[in-house]
């Protein structure tokens, strides 16, 4: 069964400043990490990343590197997305 994924405001924010088809990818990838956590994280690692959390990545159409930062809520049914950060990847 997959998690429940749930948004920070900042997250939100961050993924509302996308264009449609970022979003779209976004989405897609989300539901992959809900559906297997621990195989597709690893714990962040500080500094760079904000303490505490499990990251993500992934790149959507060869271009743009996307890091979703999570955390277990206690119920164990629950992905907490604290951070969404993306960038240009210099690929083609």
């Amino acid at each position: 069964m997959p998690f429940d994924i749930e948004l920070s405001e900042a997250a939100f924010d961050s993924l509302d400043e996308l264009d449609a088809h970022l979003q779209a990818a976004v989405a897609v990838h989300l539901r992959r990490l809900a559906e297997s956590p621990a195989l597709l994280s690893r714990p962040s690692a500080s500094p760079p990343d904000p303490p505490g959390y499990q990251r993500f990545e992934f790149v959507v159409d060869k271009t743009r590197l996307f890091r979703v930062f999570f955390k277990y809520r206690s119920d164990e049914q629950t992905l907490w997305v604290g951070l969404i950060g993306h960038h240009a990847t210099g690929g083609a």
